[in-house]
Order: C-alpha cells, then structure tokens, then sequence
C-alpha cells in the first residue's frame, strides 16, 4: 500500500469520512441551512485560527467537524495539503497492511517522510504477526514526525497483543486519541518538555494507571483538552495543567477521587462518575458544566460523598450551558431546605446561562419537585434552551405512581424567553404528561415544543384533564408542540449532544 496524501491515491488508503462512533448530523433543508450558516461564522476565521482550532480536538472530532461543515472540511485539507500525509489503515480480515508498514519502516532516516494524520484501526481479532504489524505502525510515529494520533483496538482481545508506549511519540505530536489499548509506563522519556505542542489527549477504555496520568499531563505543558473516559485503572489523580481549557472524566468505574488545581483557565468540565470524586476549582470562570453521578441519596438520609459533591461546587454565574442528572438534583435538594448554606446557594446564580439539559434516570413526583425546586431556586434571566431526556424504559402508558405526591409549587417565572423546549424519550406516562403540561403553560410563546418518543399515541385517550388536552390541542394546532418518533433534527440539539452514561 502507498502513502497516500490527503487528495487521496493509493490502493487501501482512505480518508477517514466520520467517527467510528457515529457522530453525523441529520438531514432536510433546516440542517443544510444550519450547516451554511456555520461555514459563514466559519469562513470569517483567518486559515492559522483554524488550524490552531484543529490542533486541539481530538483527530475523531477533527474529522467529524469537517464532515458536518464545508468551512472545516476545507481547512482539514488545508491543514493536509503540500508534503503532509495521511496515512489511514483499516486492519481486516483480508488486508494486514504489510506494504503500508514497510513504505514507512523503509523511508531513510533523513529526511524522514512527514505523515501529519496516522489512524490505525483494528476491527477484528488478530494474530500475533498482525500485532506485531500494529506495534511497527506505532513505532514509526516518531521518525514520521506524526502530528495527530488515531489509534482504535475495537476486538477486546487485541488490547492483550498490543501495548502504547508514549515514548514512541513525536515531539511534534498536537494531538492523541486512543481507544482501547493497555498503557505502560515503561520507557517514559522525561526530556524538557518533551511534547511542547501535544494539547489535545483524548483516552476512551484505555487501561491507564494514576502514575502514568500524572508523567503524561506533566510532560505536556501545553496540554488544553483532557478526555478520560471509561479508564477503568485510575483509582486517585491529580490533574495539574495551567494551560488546561476543556477537562472531562467519566464512567471511569473504579476512580475515588479527581482532583483539579493550578488549572485557572479551565473553561469546561464533563464529569460522570461517583458523587464523592467530583471536585473542581471555584474559579468562577467555567463556561459549560456537564454534571452526572452514579447514586443518589434516599429521604433523609446523609452521605459524606454527597456532603462533599456539594461543597465542591464552584459558583457558577458564568455559565451559559449547564446538563445536570436527577442524581444531582436530588444531591442538591437540601440546600433549600431547614438550615441551608446560603453560601452554596449562591453556586444557583446562572445569570449567563442560556442553555439547561436535564438527564432524568427515571421521573417520579419527587423527580418532578426536584426539577420544580431546581428551577425556583436559580436565577436564569437568559435561558433560552430546555432540555430533558427522559429514561429509554418499556414501561406502558398508564403505568401509575399511586404513592407519591407532588409538594413543591411550579415555578412562577424564568422560562419567558424559550426558543426551544424538547422532551426525548417521551414514555405517555402520567409524570411525562404533567412534565408536559407545565412547560405548555410555562413557555407559551416558545416557538417550538418537541417531544421524541417511538410511539404515537392519542392524547384523547390518556385520561388528561379536559383543560390540560384542550391545552394540548391548541398547541398541536397552531404548530408550537411538534411529535417526532426519531431525534434526527440536527439543529435542536443540546450543547452536550454526548451523553457518558446509558440511559
């Protein structure tokens, strides 16, 4: 196989189109229209600001960006063109790629040829020669010069056959995306600095230890994004990185505490996990705050590990995007009760916020006062999008709560200037409905209401309320409350489009 450059030659060399997750956006003319908008925003940039830009997204972002607008997909190639290379292997059952390893095995050692983009993927289990094949791609990383780093092992066998050794890297290296592979701590090259321009890390299912994390940010001091997702091996780390702009963790199973100092300029941080890891500095300067934990606490009941997610939360009124899961809400719910702490109560002032996304792990009427009392308490002039995801359950439509009782009262005002109100997941259940119902009173000049839900049922035949279904009807009629059975409306969409934990 042939080192193909980014205009794309060469048998087996391909472009990488999307992320191997899925990613892409839907279609119709409010997508393309979106889509041309944002390459107007886009082609205002100057070509070094979007090269910079692409520089600190992982290479599965980078590429996923460009499929969706034309302004990014032009500065990819841009960003590939003259004597950059892109070198993407697909193993498979029928092609080992031996060719490709020998073109870049082969190349003198001066000059050596440049490859900006290496991705390798490996779809299959393989054999111990094809391992070795993988091991040698990853080997040439440093002679190549490689800039950005895609390496995926979806077989889980093949994660036992083959080991990341960060001191294979090039000193040039921007960013690094890795998806299931072992990392060892063997071999650590403690040059100063070793990596000056790696400011991207992305590790999804890589089995990584505490001391490994702690070398790998320290020896990148100009590291801006770190994603650590389902990293089943961190037990305790300790994030030092004062360049650090967007930090996430999540579902990293066996992680018991997280902590995050000397990082002044973070801007965004995503956590999934155990109430009592969370911790972020009170920096006050966060932008965007994804919030979600495993447990939630019983009625009167009182945990240290609750004790301490409250008391870890910054203040927050620079905030302009904010997803929460019931969890929390329920973590949070004594702050407004008999003897709160008013101080912490000041982390509910989102004066900047424009955008809520609540992930509700099951809705109840406790859930329901929980959002009720949630959105009472904080201060939110500016909000402009609401969003729920409810759980993805079977349950039937009539299925009842009869034990509970709803105790708080709705909130009075603070929804006034919705653009955009959607319900996914919509179960026809009757907290669903009377989910529903108060947003229809509580926004009705909202432009568009949209519930998702698989099915599509009468509301005649639900048993609401005569003034809640004329309520509804009238929505239905003048166009405001829209039923869609699939979420392919690639416009209205959360900030947090990504959700760690399964619903």
């Amino acid at each position: 196989m042939d080192v193909g450059s980014s205009s794309g030659s060469g048998r087996g060399v391909k472009r990488r189109r999307d992320g191997d997750e899925g990613g892409g956006g839907g279609g119709g003319q409010a997508a393309d229209a979106a889509a041309e908008e944002d390459s107007n925003y886009l082609e205002m940039l100057p070509a070094d600001m979007k090269e910079r830009i692409l520089a600190i997204l992982p290479l599965d972002d980078a590429v996923r960006t460009s499929v969706l607008s034309p302004a990014w997909r032009d500065a990819v190639r841009r960003l590939l063109d003259g004597n950059r290379y892109a070198v993407d292997v697909v193993f498979t059952p029928h092609d080992n790629h031996e060719r490709t390893v020998a073109r870049l095995e082969s190349a003198p050692p001066a000059p050596a040829p440049h490859v900006a983009v290496l991705s390798i993927v490996v779809s299959h289990a393989i054999s111990s020669d094809d391992a070795w094949r993988v091991r040698r791609l990853l080997f040439c990383a440093s002679p190549c010069t490689v800039e950005h780093l895609y390496v995926h092992l979806r077989a889980a066998s093949t994660r036992n056959k083959v080991t990341f050794y960060f001191d294979n890297l090039s000193p040039l290296l921007r960013t690094l995306t890795l998806r299931r592979i072992n990392f060892t701590s063997n071999y650590f090259n403690w040059r100063a600095p070793p990596f000056p321009y790696l400011t991207s890390i992305h590790l999804n299912s890589v089995g990584v230890r505490d001391d490994v994390m702690d070398k790998m940010v320290t020896i990148c001091p100009n590291l801006r994004v770190l994603k650590l997702v389902c990293c089943t091996r961190l037990r305790n780390i300790l994030v030092r990185a004062t360049n650090l702009r967007f930090f996430t963790v999540a579902e990293c199973e066996n992680l018991e505490k997280v902590m995050v100092v000397d990082c002044n300029r973070l801007r965004s941080y995503h956590y999934s996990g155990r109430p009592n890891s969370f911790f972020i500095p009170p920096t006050g300067l966060l932008d965007d705050l994804y919030i979600c934990t495993a447990t939630a606490p019983m009625a009167g009941q009182v945990v240290d590990e609750w004790t301490w997610f409250r008391n870890s939360l910054p203040f927050l009124s620079r905030v302009t995007a904010l997803t929460i899961c019931s969890n929390c809400l329920k973590i949070l719910y004594p702050l407004h009760g008999p003897g709160a702490n008013a101080a912490l109560a000041n982390a509910y002032n989102f004066q900047s916020m424009r955008e809520i996304q609540l992930l509700m792990f099951e809705l109840k009427a406790v859930d329901l006062d929980n959002i009720y009392v949630f959105l009472n308490s904080c201060r939110r002039p500016n909000l402009t999008k609401f969003f729920v995801q409810l759980p993805a359950v079977g349950y039937g439509p009539f299925e009842e709560d009869f034990f509970d009782n709803q105790q708080e009262e709705l909130p009075n005002d603070g929804l006034d200037n919705l653009e955009v109100a959607k319900i996914k997941n919509f179960n026809w259940r009757r907290y669903d409905l009377q989910l529903l119902v108060f947003l229809l009173r509580k926004t009705s000049s909202v432009p568009r209401l949209l519930i998702v839900s698989p099915r599509n049922l009468r509301f005649e035949d639900l048993g609401l309320q005569q003034a809640d279904l004329s309520l509804i009807q009238a929505a239905l009629n003048r166009g405001q409350l829209i039923l869609e059975t699939s979420d392919n409306d690639a416009v209205c969409r959360p900030f947090h489009s990504t959700i760690y934990k399964e619903f």
